[in-house]
């Protein structure tokens, strides 16, 4: 398995509120890596259920607080925006059931999807919203 992801400051969307917001989803997909490298100490499961639902419950929080920003200023792409957090919050969902149905399920290609996921969205998705509130020659697009 991969090393866990770090924050990494050109992550940052310009947004303060949300760049703090994806700061904590990081944080929770470092939570995650340690209960995938926990080789040989007993496995709690419903702490990990919790964990788990704690974490998703934060991402649709998440969501909600960014889908409302780019309303506010009229994001062109809100539409297709919107349904990469629904397929995310599914493809999570799905995964949260699976888990709870079988006890010996291996956390690690879970992991894997969701820090990938969580870098190709800021990397891609959300770096459109930076570009959208800092149009270039900006004073936050100099700074980057």
């Amino acid at each position: 398995m991969d090393s866990p992801i770090s924050w990494n400051p050109q992550l940052c969307i310009g947004e303060e509120e949300i760049d703090q917001q994806h700061r904590k989803l990081f944080d929770f997909a470092d939570r995650l890596y340690t209960f995938c490298t926990n080789t040989g100490a007993p496995v709690n499961k419903k702490e990990i259920e919790l964990f788990l639902n704690e974490a998703t419950s934060y991402a649709k929080y998440h969501f909600s607080y960014e889908e409302q920003i780019m309303k506010e200023i009229r994001y062109p792409q809100l539409i297709t925006h919107v349904k990469r957090h629904h397929e995310f919050i599914a493809e999570v969902s799905k995964n949260l059931i699976a888990f709870s149905r079988d006890k010996h399920l291996s956390l690690e290609p879970f992991y894997e999807y969701i820090t990938k996921w969580l870098i190709d969205h800021i990397t891609k998705e959300d770096a459109c919203i930076a570009q959208f509130l800092h149009p270039q020659g900006s004073e936050y697009s100099e700074q980057k």
